[in-house]
């Protein structure tokens, strides 16, 4: 992956659309991984004391919150 369209972190990628299709294997694993990096980065922004870094880490927290919820949406047993 590089640093320009559709490589990388960050940038506006609004407009770009992918399609994934996933087992539900792998659905429950990228599930697991995000709700793993999702408690990492509320720990990290908690003891972050740079407000620019801060800032950085809660858009990336709302992103994957929003993919996470994504999945939810697609693929996930309700109980």
């Amino acid at each position: 992956m590089g640093s320009g369209p559709g490589g990388g972190r960050g940038g506006d990628q609004e407009g770009t659309t992918m399609q994934l299709t996933l087992t539900d294997t792998e659905a429950t694993e990228l599930r697991d991984l995000l709700d793993g990096a999702l408690g990492d980065l509320s720990s990290e922004i908690a003891d972050t004391d740079n407000p620019g870094y801060r800032l950085g880490l809660k858009e990336r927290r709302t992103h994957l919150q929003a993919l996470r919820a994504r999945l939810v949406e697609v693929g996930e047993p309700v109980a």
